[in-house]
């Protein structure tokens, strides 16, 4: 029996990945740095930073800038380029079983709580694990463990609802069923003998 559910944040509750490769390639062009539309596959599911560290290798000076420009360009547009998944949104909005909920996302704290209160549902999750506390990230089980400890329950009484093959791998190896939100980035057959 499914004692809670545990949500991804980026592209689950709000997308955030294409956005963020827009932003991110207009920055990375006023530093006469151009990126190709196939390295959108590449951000899918990890950091700014670390996609940013694979792209530009020896100038962690630059990679804090851009990060800083990317951080001020999403919080003065945030509206504009960050639109929420309505039906997964709604889902929470109107959620009033016992069940409770959980968000277990590789984006940062001061990120999350931006996007939760915009959306007007930061109440309803009772745990909330971001990046910031985490040694590892997804594709490691490390912040499925967190929240499920947090929350008192058992991984196999957990369901996670993920968009990403990295966030579908990081729950399995949790040994939490998943279930996964199709957003237009990938199809179905791309989850094919995933368990």
């Amino acid at each position: 029996m499914i004692k809670a559910l545990i949500f991804d944040l980026d592209g689950v509750l709000v997308l955030t990945e294409e956005p963020r490769f827009k932003i991110l390639k207009k920055i990375l062009l006023s530093h006469e740095i151009k990126i190709p539309g196939s390295y959108f596959h590449k951000l899918y599911g990890i950091t700014t930073k670390v996609f940013l560290e694979e792209l530009i290798k020896n100038n962690e000076k630059l990679v804090e800038n851009i990060i800083e420009e990317y951080k001020k360009e999403k919080e003065k547009n945030i509206n504009q380029y960050f639109l929420p998944v309505e039906y997964a949104v709604n889902f929470v909005k109107k959620h009033n079983i016992k069940i409770p909920l959980a968000l277990a996302s590789m984006s940062s704290k001061s990120s999350i709580d931006l996007h939760l209160t915009r959306l007007g549902i930061s109440e309803k999750f009772k745990v909330i694990i971001s990046r910031d506390e985490l040694e590892k990230h997804k594709p490691d089980p490390e912040i499925y463990f967190k929240a499920v400890k947090k929350l008192g329950v058992l991984p196999k009484e957990c369901a996670a609802i993920e968009d990403s093959i990295i966030g579908v791998r990081s729950a399995l190896a949790a040994g939490i069923k998943c279930y996964v939100l199709l957003n237009g980035f990938y199809a179905k057959k791309d989850f094919a003998g995933m368990k």
